[in-house]
């Protein structure tokens, strides 16, 4: 394969929604340099508070590196297998990914390697750049366990020949400029190697052949790791470089292959239009005229670079949140990070979507559809998710209020790729962190993890409780910047009566129970543990529908679409309104309801948080303490006098509750039943045993970190716990998607399945893997389950 027979090397292929010519390979890296000086411009100052450092020594130190990196990250697009595919010469892949080819060629004296050294005489300098070069797609790693091939030189549908266009003058102009960048000083008109065309056989076993030349190149990574490792200002300096070329590619990528509605946000955030965040608005409109309680003043008022409330529900936390936000965001943007997608969308739709004369937005892996609802309800290698998660992240760049789940923010510490996308908006954020307390050992660590590494970030923590282990690691993290003791909630909230607990046997001994309490109008909130549980549960409340007049029965778990109202599709969203509407209340005193009537609502540990839900009786399967104290502030959740209402709580073993800390927790929880069962209760109370649980989690050793330990190689770890869970698209339902369906069209009808031994698929969509016809059977009242064999 010869030159000729690419008119011309570009960088992407052409859009189907775009009728310009795609950018050459010079015009894509000039252009994703032009974003870099403009990033690093406009952030400088923020990234140097944020790692309270100096922006002289850190400008002199990374900015070079970091220009010089943006130039060279797709110089060897010029070779003949990835010209071929994005110009559809062929569907064949590249032996070797274009970025990783481009480290080694940086760092091979065959090729570059004397010119590079030259320009950059620091070898670590040179490693820095390499390694953020062919980590850029987050693809540059060993192989592991389970995968079928080997990601740094792959066999299985290759061309017989890669061609090398090292000639062309597109690649010397690239050299040229990135020397420039390097070495200002010097002449450069001598050392920008020439090279020439370069042949390659993938099969050849040589000493020169390229499987050898890239295997060599992970050798000497692997040896050069070994020796920086232990040097933590390189190893800081290194992560920072890998996340400003990732999110320099984004802004340069968007701004000449995007619509013109995004270039044109991308080029206003680059011009420093950033505008103070202003919360004053959200907190005035949540207060509706009334004055705000002395916790959420005393939150507000907060001078700790850090700090941590514990306040139970019904304190008005979110209101606080938001005024805290209203004085430490002056000139940042406010990020509100809430555990799950569904907490960041209620969290959004309650504070957020009416504020039309703010820029705000929603972040998370389902954020299209649920905005889609709301407006409803108000009126080349890059794999498809990939380059969404590319185009929802820059939205934050130029929000001033951001919504999202707690990964967008530390998902960083594990490469996630959606906050190294964001990563310029997230250096010039204020966080608030929420529910904190439902944070796995994993995402808590991680909090930990990015309260080390940057010891000038403002940050917020509100929980309903956290136990005296977790605090002092939080002090520990935070390093002399954290309030001492953490701010409380209002007494006199907090000591209201509220809940009445009783232990029964089983569920069946709850009926008697919940059937006299429906007869009477009110309205139940069922709590189980696994969805099965769920199922069973609501299908016997059913049958009371026959002998009690006007029951209303939802059942809401996990295991349904996700929906957001397209055509055909409804799911979890509309779910999830019709649970807050059911519960709701038609007058800012909470006296009376706007849907009168009885109702049984069984749900699952999705209603634990930051549902803003207030039943007359709860019926929950037993769980650890720490969630039972969230079920229980899902009732009586306004209550201002003591009014205890009644919750029931049956035994439950197994899973999802029977590995590492979770048997102590059920434990803890059956003690403060035993001990309390009868008595009413406060959110005081329930705090003094949170505060007595022992926990075995150990927090002297800091979490490992993709992003800031993974050295010579990138890729994306879980920033959770696994829950062996996966989101799949049904045979079935392919059906209601058009044929150039984008990935926020393909969302809706996503639903996230326990893994299933032997589940396997053929194909992807948008890439998420669909099941095949007949594995998942789908009902619309009861959500999907695996067929059973």
């Amino acid at each position: 394969m010869s030159l000729s027979r690419f008119v011309e090397l570009i960088a992407k292929s052409r859009s189907k929604d775009d009728d310009r010519d795609p950018p050459r390979i010079d015009e894509h890296c000039l252009a994703v340099r032009d974003a870099a000086e403009a990033i690093w411009d406009c952030i400088e100052h923020d990234l140097a508070a944020l790692l309270a450092t100096d922006a002289f020594r850190l400008r002199e130190r990374i900015r070079p590196l970091f220009l010089a990196a943006a130039i060279l990250h797709d110089v060897a697009k010029a070779n003949s297998a990835f010209q071929a595919i994005v110009q559809k010469a062929s569907q064949r892949r590249q032996p070797v990914r274009h970025e990783i080819l481009a480290a080694v060629l940086l760092m091979d004296e065959r090729f570059w390697g004397k010119w590079f050294a030259q320009s950059l005489p620091d070898e670590r300098d040179r490693w820095a750049v390499a390694w953020a070069v062919g980590g850029h797609h987050l693809q540059l790693r060993e192989r592991r366990f389970g995968d079928t091939e080997d990601p740094i030189y792959r066999t299985g549908n290759i061309p017989r020949v890669v061609d090398l266009y090292a000639e062309d003058a597109q690649i010397t102009r690239l050299l040229r400029q990135a020397w420039e960048c390097l070495a200002p000083d010097a002449d450069n008109r001598e050392n920008v190697p020439r090279l020439k065309h370069e042949t390659f056989d993938p099969l050849d076993d040589s000493e020169t052949g390229l499987e050898r030349t890239v295997r060599r190149f992970v050798r000497q990574s692997q040896s050069r790791w070994r020796e920086y490792e232990c040097d933590g200002t390189f190893k800081l300096h290194l992560a920072l470089l890998k996340v400003l070329l990732v999110a320099a590619d984004v802004a340069g990528s968007a701004s000449l292959c995007e619509s013109e509605e995004i270039t044109s946000r991308i080029r206003d955030w680059l011009a420093l239009s950033l505008q103070r965040s202003d919360a004053r608005q959200i907190f005035q409109s949540s207060l509706k005229g009334s004055q705000p309680h002395d916790f959420q003043l005393a939150v507000a008022a907060s001078q700790s670079l850090v700090t941590v409330v514990t306040a139970g529900c019904g304190n008005g936390k979110t209101t606080a949140g938001y005024m805290w936000g209203e004085e430490w965001s002056d000139g940042r943007k406010l990020f509100f990070a809430y555990p799950t997608t569904g907490t960041a969308s209620a969290g959004f739709e309650d504070y957020l979507f009416a504020q039309s004369n703010l820029e705000r937005d929603l972040i998370h892996s389902r954020a299209d559809a649920d905005l889609r609802s709301m407006w409803n309800s108000a009126g080349t290698d890059e794999s498809p998710m990939e380059r969404a998660q590319r185009l929802e992240s820059l939205r934050a760049w130029g929000q001033q209020v951001v919504a999202c789940t707690v990964d967008t923010i530390l998902g960083l510490v594990q490469n996630q790729r959606r906050p190294l996308f964001a990563f310029p908006a997230i250096v010039r954020g204020a966080f608030v962190f929420d529910e904190v307390h439902s944070y796995d050992r994993r995402l808590f660590a991680e909090l930990l993890r990015f309260l080390e590494t940057f010891p000038g970030v403002p940050v917020l923590i509100m929980s309903a409780s956290i136990p005296p282990n977790r605090l002092e690691a939080l002090k520990r993290a935070a390093k002399g910047r954290i309030n001492e003791t953490p701010i409380e909630g209002d007494k006199t909230i907090e000591n209201v009566e509220r809940y009445r607990i009783q232990w029964r046997d089983g569920p069946d001994q709850c009926w008697s129970d919940v059937e006299e309490v429906v007869h009477g109008q009110q309205k139940v909130l069922w709590v189980c543990n696994t969805v099965n549980d769920a199922i069973d549960v609501f299908r016997q409340a059913e049958q009371l529908k026959a002998r009690i007049t006007g029951l209303r029965t939802i059942l809401y778990h996990s295991r349904f679409r996700y929906g957001g109202n397209p055509p055909g599709c409804t799911g979890r969203v509309e779910l999830q309104k019709r649970v807050i509407e059911e519960f709701g209340y038609a007058d800012d005193e909470k006296t009376q309801r706007r849907c009168p009537g009885p109702a049984i609502v069984v749900t699952t540990q999705v209603c634990e948080m930051s549902l803003n839900i207030s039943a007359d009786v709860l019926v929950t399967a037993l769980c650890p303490l720490p969630s039972l104290v969230q079920r229980l502030g899902r009732l009586s959740r306004f209550a201002r006098s003591h009014d205890p209402k009644p919750a029931y709580v049956y035994p439950f073993a197994g899973r999802p509750y029977d590995k590492e800390d979770f048997p102590e927790q059920l434990r803890a929880a059956r003690d403060m039943i035993d001990e309390l069962a009868g008595s009413a209760l406060s959110q005081s109370t329930l705090a003094v045993y949170v505060q007595r649980m022992q926990s075995n989690e150990d927090w002297s050793r800091t979490v490992h970190s993709a992003w800031l330990d993974g050295g010579w190689e990138s890729q994306p770890l879980p920033a959770r716990d696994g829950d062996n869970s996966i989101t799949v698209l049904r045979e079935e339902d392919i059906a209601y998607l058009s044929a150039d369906a984008k990935t926020r069209d393909v969302i809706p009808w996503t639903i996230p399945m326990l893994f299933k031994r032997g589940f396997n698929w053929d194909r992807h969509v948008r890439g998420y893997p669909v099941a095949r016809r007949g594995s998942i059977l789908y009902d619309e009242i009861a959500g999907a389950s695996w067929d059973v064999p």
